[in-house]
C-alpha cells in the first residue's frame, strides 16, 4: 500500500504557498526598511543636536552663558 500523497496535491501545495512567503517577503522588508530609516532619522538626529551643544559650548545640564 502507498502511504505518499498525490504529486498534484503537493505540487499544488507548493505553488499556493510560494506566492505567499513573496508577499509576506516583501511586507517584513518594507517593514525591516521603514525601521531601519526610522532609527537612522533618530539616531543623526541626536548627533546632530550633540554637535550643535558642543559647538555652542554647553554640555548636558548646563545652561549656556
Amino acid at each position: 500500500m502507498d502511504h505518499t500523497l498525490p504529486l498534484a496535491f503537493t505540487g499544488n501545495v507548493l505553488m499556493l504557498f510560494g506566492p505567499i512567503s513573496f508577499v509576506l517577503a516583501t511586507f517584513f522588508m518594507r517593514l525591516l526598511a521603514y525601521s531601519s530609516m526610522e532609527h537612522m532619522g533618530l539616531a543623526t538626529g541626536g548627533f546632530v543636536s550633540r554637535f550643535q551643544n558642543l559647538c555652542e559650548g554647553s554640555w548636558i545640564g548646563q545652561s549656556p552663558s
